[in-house]
């Protein structure tokens, strides 16, 4: 009799084992559905706030205008200025510390 006892609550404990971790599964693709939901409108808002028309108006509103030519110096360009009066891309030297 104490075997018989012994084999039915093993099985109702894997029964009820199973059915716990069938909840645990679906609560975890519930979780994920609302995860990849917030993904999809976290993307849609980064698109937004990006959008260079509403930067650009942006930047209007704030009294910015369109950079003038030769205020503008790209860092892959050369090191020599294209004119002696316009501006020059500055440049860190390594300094020696001093030996005593």
């Amino acid at each position: 009799m104490a075997m018989l006892f012994a084999l039915v609550m093993f099985y109702g404990w894997q029964h009820f084992s199973s059915i716990e971790y069938g909840y645990r599964v679906e609560s975890e693709k519930q979780q994920l559905s609302q995860l990849e939901e917030q993904n999809r409108q976290l993307r849609l808002t980064e698109a937004q706030l990006g959008d260079p028309a509403r930067i650009d108006t942006m930047a209007r509103q704030l009294g910015l205008t369109a950079p003038h030519p030769g205020q503008v110096v790209r860092p892959d360009a050369n090191t020599e200025p294209v004119n002696a009066g316009g501006p020059v891309l500055a440049q860190a030297t390594p300094v020696m510390p001093a030996i005593r």
